[in-house]
């Protein structure tokens, strides 16, 4: 899998290779010729809704359409001192996925390209939400207490998680995935009783 990744926000301006949202999707048309069928897509946090509509613009003007887009959370988000202030003015992550999955609707382009989030999962609920909000999948980094991590608990929290995630959808009726909703998933939970 090749994506491009994004320097300031998701269209990658400092990039070499090119300066605007159609020289990009250019530049992914032309690693989808070098992939040999590999999924190419890009990724990064939202800093701008004209640059997300101008991507999409270049999409269908070029008829290139990438496999995957990411979404990820910005560093003000995640509490990371990484690059903090470059990527300061990143819209929130649930803001920002259900933005580009609304986007890539009007487009038409929802059925056509992957949209995945990144983010620090806690609990199955998030993934939930993700899902909720548009996600088609859910890429995760252990939260930062988890540092010195081996690979028995990435396993035991992935799985934990899942598991948890599971129940939820169980308890909310929804059979798989495709059944959540954002609307459906707070009137199901309007309905859930509370535990005190």
């Amino acid at each position: 899998k090749y994506s491009i990744p994004a320097n300031k926000s998701v269209l990658a301006l400092k990039h070499k290779a090119f300066s605007c949202a159609e020289g990009m999707i250019l530049f992914v048309g032309r690693l989808q010729e070098l992939s040999g069928g590999k999924p190419v897509g890009f990724r990064g946090f939202i800093s701008n809704k004209r640059e997300f509509y101008e991507i999409c613009y270049a999409i269908r003007k070029t008829q290139i359409t990438p496999d995957f887009i990411v979404v990820e959370s910005s560093a003000n988000e995640t509490g990371s001192s990484t690059s903090a202030v470059t990527y300061s003015n990143g819209i929130p992550l649930y803001e920002a996925l259900h933005f580009v999955s609304k986007t890539l609707q009007h487009y038409g382009l929802d059925k056509k390209i992957k949209l995945i989030a990144a983010d620090k999962i806690v609990c199955g609920f998030d993934i939930l939400k993700l899902i909720a909000l548009g996600a088609d999948a859910v890429y995760t980094n252990l939260p930062d207490h988890h540092v010195a991590y081996h690979d028995q608990y990435v396993h035991k929290f992935r799985a934990e998680t899942i598991k948890a995630m599971i129940d939820i959808m169980e308890v909310c009726g929804f059979k798989n995935p495709n059944d959540i909703s954002l609307t459906r998933l707070f009137s199901r939970m309007d309905m859930l009783p509370l535990k005190i």
